[in-house]
């Protein structure tokens, strides 16, 4: 189901909730007109009240104009491994691409090593919140990226991921990402701000290395370890935000041992 009607549930004074199909693009008008006793409306695990319903008209036309812009299948090489539908390769040459939730059927998992590298073309990506897994280097060398949205449902980004992402300028990682492995967003020379989650855990050998324009930094109480030259080559004073002056310090102490000094 891809669309809901015009006044499908037109005065249905005995429906209390319902839960909309995630692939539901359309919504017809006065679809909920007359339900009296209307408590909630659930779209992709989301759930809005009776007066949100305006708040979810909205969310089902973002999703389909995300949908009108997908990468077209013949442009991805996909394959199954484990289960998992993976992005193997993209052939495209789009500045702003959105990654398709479905691949011949099957919810995309995982994307794969390099399977977007290189593409100095790009300048944006949006992901679905089927996606998982950012293997290593799947954006590296895009040079041209500057705004990418990676979803909540990422749990882990690989090594290499941003390398060389020359024009990012802020990254902010999803609440279940816990670590950055090496070299990650090495070489991000306009890369000024990083948030890191509630619950992150470890930053690995050179993951910020040579980020040149790197100056703000979030880091949360639950930082337990900092390898050496994960800011190797930075050349700014990077003034670093904790939770409290308690935990600054702490966090402080943790990154002037990884052998970069200019911390405030």
């Amino acid at each position: 189901v891809t669309e809901i009607g015009s006044k499908a549930f037109y005065k249905n004074t005995s429906v209390q909730t319902i839960k909309l199909p995630e692939y539901v693009l359309t919504l017809g008008k006065n679809v909920f007109s007359g339900c009296k006793n209307l408590k909630k409306v659930t779209y992709r695990g989301k759930t809005y009240s009776k007066k949100q319903l305006t708040s979810l008209s909205k969310a089902v036309a973002a999703e389909a104009k995300l949908t009108a812009s997908e990468i077209p299948a013949d442009e991805l090489e996909c394959y199954i491994e484990n289960g998992s539908m993976c992005i193997y390769k993209y052939n495209g040459n789009a500045e702003n691409i959105v990654i398709p939730r479905k691949y011949d059927g099957h919810e995309i998992i995982v994307l794969n090593d390099d399977a977007f590298a290189g593409h100095t073309e790009i300048k944006s990506v949006s992901m679905p919140d089927s996606v998982y897994w950012i293997s290593d280097g799947v954006f590296s060398g895009c040079t041209s990226l500057t705004d990418i949205s990676i979803t909540d449902t990422v749990y882990s980004i690989g090594c290499r991921t941003f390398e060389n992402c020359e024009s990012l300028e802020k990254i902010e990682l999803p609440s279940k990402v816990d670590r950055i492995y090496d070299k990650t967003f090495k070489g991000c020379v306009s890369l000024k701000t990083v948030i890191l989650p509630d619950g992150f855990e470890e930053i690995y050998s050179e993951a910020f290395a040579d980020c040149f324009s790197l100056k703000d930094l979030y880091l949360p109480d639950s930082i337990d370890k900092i390898e050496s030259d994960a800011f190797k080559g930075c050349k700014k004073t990077i003034k670093v935000t904790a939770a409290s002056k308690k935990a600054k310090k702490a966090q402080l102490k943790k990154l002037k041992k990884s052998g970069y000094k200019k911390f405030k």
